[in-house]
């Protein structure tokens, strides 16, 4: 700002009312009192001049004073502005250390996440290698398996001689040189449940069954009755040569009656009561039944046992009808000499030549650093 003197237009104004000085030569003569009033507005216009000044000056300080007023709160918020400002380099400085931390672990979180996927790559190239016979080899060693408990917990030769079957079938589709002791393996095993004579158990068990039913028809041989009453004569009014004639019919045929003339190769043994008889026939029917059931648990001991004591029993007292005995008789002889016991081979050498050749790829792959 400027430091000349401010002068109002009011002063302006009385200035140029004032009179202007005329030059000596032309000037009137002026009395005395024009001289005092002319001073008088002098010391006016003084007055008012220091008045401006002051009036400039006050101005002039009040302007200074907001002026620096101003500069000190422009310092004061610069000062803020200024701290402001380093917190937020603070900050902003953290903030990329803290980026740096994140993108250092985030980093070694994508190295190990790419080591993970090329271990996993390969592995899945060590199975493509493989050709899945791992898969079919493991199919394999199943399938004996299962043979071997089909054979030794059932007896069924049948199922595990399939399945035997079904295991070389898979084995020979795989092209490898060193499955061929296990090939023998198998090829032994087969042999050997082939040579095996298998039972018929279903046909034994039907057989004794229809046995039982054709001795349940047979009879007892039965006691006579003493006290049967004789023939009563023909007619009251016949010739006494009529009834001598009947008279003797009816003494041999009691005679017949009371003798009876059989051929017996085995000792005489005595005859059953009648009251006996529905127990002998259940306990013949037991015997049938157990002979049964020994059969299905394969006991030979106790299944030739039971058919031993039916025949007993059958020729010993169903004597009427010797053709229908001695029939029943045969068939349980031929029941008797049925083998319902199997002896059972040993199919487990090829699954142990298998395992023993899975154990060596095995151990080669590891060795290579690519074990499936």
């Amino acid at each position: 700002m400027s430091e000349h003197p401010v002068v109002s237009d009011t002063e302006q104004q009385k200035e140029q009312q004032a009179p202007q000085p005329v030059p000596v030569s032309a000037a009137p003569q002026v009395a005395a009192p024009a001289r005092s009033g002319f001073n008088w507005l002098s010391l006016l216009a003084i007055v008012l001049a220091i008045l401006a000044l002051a009036a400039t000056a006050a101005v002039f300080y009040r302007d200074d004073t907001r002026r620096e007023l101003s500069d000190f709160r422009i310092q004061a918020l610069i000062q803020d502005q200024g701290a402001a400002l380093s917190q937020l380099r603070q900050l902003l400085s953290d903030q990329r250390a803290d980026d740096r931390a994140a993108r250092g672990q985030l980093t070694g979180r994508i190295q190990q996440l790419q080591s993970q996927l090329d271990t996993q790559q390969q592995r899945l190239v060590a199975l493509a290698a493989s050709d899945h016979s791992d898969w079919q080899l493991a199919e394999a060693e199943n399938l004996m398996q299962l043979a071997n408990q089909r054979l030794l917990l059932g007896g069924d030769i049948k199922a595990a001689l399939e399945q035997l079957m079904a295991a070389d079938a898979i084995i020979r589709k795989i092209d490898d040189s060193a499955l061929l002791p296990t090939r023998a393996a198998l090829a032994k095993d087969i042999a050997a449940l082939k040579a095996v004579e298998v039972v018929d158990v279903e046909g034994t068990y039907l057989t004794i069954a229809a046995v039982a039913d054709q001795a349940e028809q047979l009879h007892l041989v039965k006691s006579m009755d003493m006290n049967e009453a004789p023939a009563a004569p023909a007619g009251v009014d016949d010739g006494w040569s009529e009834r001598l004639q009947s008279g003797l019919r009816a003494a041999l045929a009691k005679l017949d009656q009371l003798v009876q003339i059989r051929r017996r190769d085995e000792p005489y043994k005595p005859l059953l009561a009648p009251q006996y008889e529905a127990a002998l026939r259940q306990n013949l029917k037991l015997m049938f039944e157990q002979a049964q059931m020994a059969l299905l648990s394969g006991n030979q001991k106790l299944y030739e046992h039971s058919l031993s004591k039916a025949r007993d029993w059958l020729t010993t007292y169903f004597t009427v009808d010797e053709h229908a005995t001695q029939a029943v008789a045969t068939a349980i002889d031929e029941l008797k000499a049925r083998r319902i016991t199997m002896a059972l081979p040993d199919i487990a050498e090829s699954r142990r030549e298998l395992k023993a050749y899975l154990n060596n790829r095995r151990a080669q792959a590891a060795s290579h650093g690519n074990t499936p």
